[in-house]
């Protein structure tokens, strides 16, 4: 069985110093700070959230069944990532606009200013 993705949403002053964005993956963990967009579809008035560093969204009727949705997906790629040897992660993230950090060698960075932890 492959570990669930936990993950907490918290606002973020973006006026002040913040790090952006990071993912970093050490054996079957991934602790991460990503930018997470949220909007409600006009046309459908569907709740969005959107998060750009892996280019998915979760969406419903309400914010909950769109985090909801958005978890669903994030436990799959969080698998995919944890199962995958470290030139597909590699090649994963880099497809995504990610660069690995010169002297950290598990950890990748890009910048948004809203912000999820998880």
């Amino acid at each position: 069985m492959n570990p669930e993705f936990n993950f907490s949403i918290k606002k973020i002053d973006t006026s002040k110093d913040d790090k952006g964005d990071f993912i970093r993956i050490n054996k079957n963990r991934i602790s991460a700070q990503l930018s997470m967009l949220k909007y409600i579809d006009k046309d459908t008035n569907q709740h969005v959230l959107f998060l750009p560093a892996f280019d998915i969204s979760g969406y419903g009727e309400n914010e909950e069944k769109a985090l909801e949705m958005l978890k669903f997906i994030l436990n799959e790629v969080n698998n995919e990532i944890i199962t995958s040897s470290k030139k597909d992660r590699t090649t994963f993230f880099s497809r995504l606009g990610w660069e690995q950090a010169a002297f950290k060698n598990k950890e990748f960075s890009k910048a948004y200013k809203f912000i999820i932890f998880f």
